[in-house]
Formats: C-alpha cells, structure tokens, sequence
C-alpha cells in the first residue's frame, strides 16, 4: 500500500480523524505491506482511495494482493503430514527389516 499526497482535494473522500498504524507509515513515504484481513484494506474497498488527515489529502493505492488465507496453511499442513508419513512408514520397514536380519536362525 502507498500513499499519495494530493494538491487539490478530491471529489468524493473519506474523512480520517484517527487513521491507523499502516496509513501513518504510508503517508510517511513508506511502502506498507497490508493483508485482506486488515481493516485498511477493507476500509479503502468500501470507502474508495481518497482520504483526509488533518486537512491533507492524499490517494492510497493498494499493490497486488496475495491472499495467504487458510488455504494456503492449511494446504501446506497437509503436504508436511503426508511427507511425515512417508518418512515414518519407511523408517518403521527399515527398522522391522533390520530387526529380522538380527534374529538368530532357529534349527
């Protein structure tokens, strides 16, 4: 997210009275880096991009947007249970097989 400081005011804007952490950092110059759970990118999608703070006024423009949900995690989990169980399958046929490689022969 970045935000612009613009020379005349806009037509239709959203008043700030306390805007948050990741807008102060924006208007500063910074790049901010927001998700789709926070509640400036929420805020920009229903309101629109144009802001006021304390009487400037300034465009946010949101970057592209990666959403790294649930889905992602929860895919994620499932492929380092699978390859878990890959490893501990294949570590139980070597001890077993080392195991009955020991057993003395009975005759």
């Amino acid at each position: 997210m970045q935000a612009t400081k613009l020379a005349d005011k806009p037509e239709n804007y959203t008043h700030l009275e306390n805007p948050d952490q990741h807008i102060l950092q924006a208007m500063s110059g910074d790049e901010v880096v927001v998700g789709v759970q926070d509640t400036v990118y929420n805020l920009i999608s229903e309101q629109g991009p144009y802001f006021e703070v304390n009487g400037s006024y300034y465009r946010i423009s949101l970057g592209p947007c990666v959403d790294w949900g649930p889905s992602l995690a929860s895919s994620i989990i499932v492929v380092f249970a699978i390859l878990g169980l890959i490893m501990s399958t294949g570590s139980l046929i070597r001890l077993l097989a080392l195991k009955l490689a020991k057993k003395p022969q009975i005759k």
